[in-house]
């Protein structure tokens, strides 16, 4: 699993949220740092803010989606505010989903892998 977000708050969210999990976060703060780790990393899952400074989450998931090993991973934009329509246009595009941080970080977090993964979350945690 990886996150792309300048907040360090965020990615401590998420270990928490991950600490009784057989899931590893890689954890990134933008990006452009992101998408150079893509090159040999192949993730289950990313999470990615909107609103980051030099590259933004929807210009990242357009750069994640151009690269053909990357194909089958699940692509999540988050944000702490609520998606625009044009947003959601441009994910459905992409094929990558809009989710809330609020609702993501705290108790929500391992539902959601449970939820989308379920018998393959320990294949693809480690």
């Amino acid at each position: 699993m990886m996150l792309m977000d300048d907040q360090p708050l965020e990615h401590e969210s998420v270990e928490r949220a991950l600490r009784d999990s057989d899931w590893r976060l890689e954890s990134v703060e933008s990006g452009e740092q992101g998408l150079k780790r893509l090159k040999s990393l192949t993730p289950a899952i990313i999470f990615v803010d909107q609103n980051m400074l030099a590259l933004n989450g929807i210009s990242t998931i357009e750069e994640i989606r151009k690269r053909a090993h990357l194909d089958q991973t699940l692509v999540f934009l988050c944000t702490a505010g609520n998606a625009t329509s044009s947003m959601v246009a441009k994910l459905e595009r992409l094929d990558a989903e809009y989710y809330p941080k609020d609702q993501l970080w705290r108790d929500k977090l391992l539902p959601l892998l449970n939820e989308l993964f379920g018998d393959d979350q320990k294949r693809l945690a480690g």
